[in-house]
């Protein structure tokens, strides 16, 4: 990987607003908060742009897939408003963009069978703990096609890992694993139960797997 101008200034603005905003969360600086953390995703917007710029067009897929995360992330961040259903659809769309952009190429490993099992044991468990928080609710089939999806993000990333086993596919599988955990962590806040402190533990795994994904098309 060449990191010719501009991904150097990208890289390092991503880096400045991620610790920037992780300390506003810290130390309750609300208003910083609001402005840094759409911030991260345009730079990996925009590194996901060069990538795309230098591999002539491909990677389109994980593009609309950040794009949609932009505005998910916007919607959830709105002041004095219950918007999960809401963010969690263009979340959705942005789990069936990077699971077609991962699906191709697919071929099925015997490993594929351990990696169904482990993601279904995890997400029985999920939907069970999020059930017996009492605020599910209504929520309980959106939730279920929601972790079904994200487990196919993981579950291609993976495939994609042990068929090539290059840079590019162990940060896509990097990448899918810790938007995966970010997941998991909102949705303990959302229906098991909140904590302060718990957009800090979320954007602490989602940032860099959205990066690792963008990162990708660069290599």
């Amino acid at each position: 990987m060449e990191l010719s101008h501009p991904l150097p200034c990208i890289i390092g603005s991503l880096t400045v607003f991620f610790i920037v905003r992780q300390i506003s969360v810290i130390f309750k600086f609300k208003f910083v908060r609001l402005i840094t953390t759409p911030l991260i995703t345009y730079c990996i917007v925009a590194l996901a742009v060069v990538g795309i710029f230098r591999s002539g067009g491909s990677g389109w897929m994980i593009l609309a897939a950040l794009g949609l995360s932009l505005i998910a992330d916007a919607v959830l961040m709105i002041p004095g408003a219950d918007l999960f259903a809401h963010g969690l659809i263009f979340f959705l769309g942005t789990h069936i963009f990077y699971t077609v952009d991962f699906s191709r190429g697919y071929a099925f490993l015997w490993w594929d069978i351990l990696t169904i099992v482990i993601l279904l044991a995890l997400m029985i468990f999920l939907v069970m703990r999020f059930h017996r928080g009492g605020k599910l609710g209504k929520m309980m089939v959106p939730v279920i096609v929601y972790i079904t999806a994200l487990s196919c993000i993981v579950f291609f990333s993976f495939n994609g890992f042990l068929r090539g086993g290059d840079t590019v596919h162990l940060l896509t599988a990097g990448g899918a694993i810790l938007f995966y955990v970010s997941d998991v962590i909102l949705g303990w806040a959302q229906f098991v139960k909140y904590h302060r402190l718990s957009t800090l533990w979320v954007w602490f795994f989602y940032a860099p797997g959205q990066f690792f994904i963008a990162l990708s098309l660069v290599i």
